[in-house]
């Protein structure tokens, strides 16, 4: 359904300004929902920008991601990772913000786990080990499979 509205309608609108209005309507169509296109998917391009850029310089990778989070449009699963370097690269306040902030997102099984690891960590970088332990544990518990982020809390 959601191919309707992304694909399939922009195209025939495309093409009826092409067909109705010439090739300067069509052209200005194609123009705006090119661009259309890519403020939608600019979260995304910053978070691949800012992953590569982290590779050689952890400040300014991490710059980008930071721009892409505060859009509010960014994908879980970007949040997440987003929250993980910040992990990896000693922010725990700054991840900690990012993680409270993707536990208000819907999530698949899979990606529950990811976030109740990601909290894991925290915990431990935080020098909580008891809690990052239980985490673990109810992770283990429900078969690596998912848990509930309330528990990860």
């Amino acid at each position: 359904m959601q191919q309707i509205f992304t694909v399939f309608l922009p195209a025939a609108l495309v093409l009826f300004a092409f067909v109705k209005g010439g090739v300067l309507w069509g052209a200005v169509a194609l123009l705006v929902y090119t661009l259309a296109t890519v403020l939608i998917k600019l979260p995304d391009i910053w978070m691949i920008q800012g992953s590569k850029k982290y590779a050689t310089d952890h400040k300014k990778g991490l710059g980008y991601m930071e721009k892409a989070f505060r859009t509010g449009h960014l994908r879980v699963d970007y949040i997440l990772y987003y929250g993980f370097m910040l992990l990896k690269s000693g922010n725990t306040e700054e991840a900690e913000r990012v993680l409270d902030a993707a536990a208000h997102k819907k999530m698949t099984p899979e990606t529950e786990t990811r976030a109740a690891v990601n909290r894991s960590l925290l915990a431990w970088k935080k020098g909580d080990l008891k809690k990052a332990i239980s985490i673990l544990e109810t992770l283990k518990q429900e078969g690596n499979r998912t848990v509930k982020m309330e528990t990860a809390f």
